[in-house]
């Protein structure tokens, strides 16, 4: 699952361990993100089912302009935007670049035939290099 900015839902830590009903597993998350992003992160702020189904959400679900601008727009995620890739867009990808390239592969037309590009991983702390993401970011 794609989420609405480009993160691989079904890839993130925190969804495997909220899919799992793990909550040594959700501990372990808000552990880590705690430390990485210097930020109180507690389990209640990891249990997430993804943001394109109804169900528990992150944290930063309730905050994130991206998510609400697509949800706005009826939109599964920002690839399928005709404003893509928007001003909000470009300073998240800074941040978190596998992203642009997961919803690039979106823009790509059926039966155009480019080189494939590598699966990418989601907002795991071993994905992002340190101190470019923070599930608290805000603009």
């Amino acid at each position: 699952m794609i989420s609405r900015c480009g993160l691989t839902c079904t890839e993130c830590p925190a969804y495997l361990a909220t899919q799992a009903n793990d909550v040594a597993k959700a501990g372990e998350v808000a552990a880590s993100w705690a430390k990485q992003f210097h930020i109180k992160v507690t389990v209640n702020d990891v249990w997430c089912d993804g943001c394109l189904v109804e169900g528990r959400k992150c944290a930063h679900c309730g905050e994130c302009k991206i998510r609400a601008c697509a949800t706005e727009r009826g939109l599964d995620n920002c690839g399928h935007c005709d404003d893509f890739a928007c001003d909000e867009l470009q300073g998240f990808f800074r941040m978190v670049p596998h992203a642009k390239a997961t919803l690039e592969n979106i823009l790509t037309p059926p039966g155009v035939n480019l080189p494939a590009k590598p699966r990418t991983r989601c907002c795991s702390p071993r994905s992002i290099p340190p101190g470019l993401w923070n599930p608290g970011w805000r603009p």
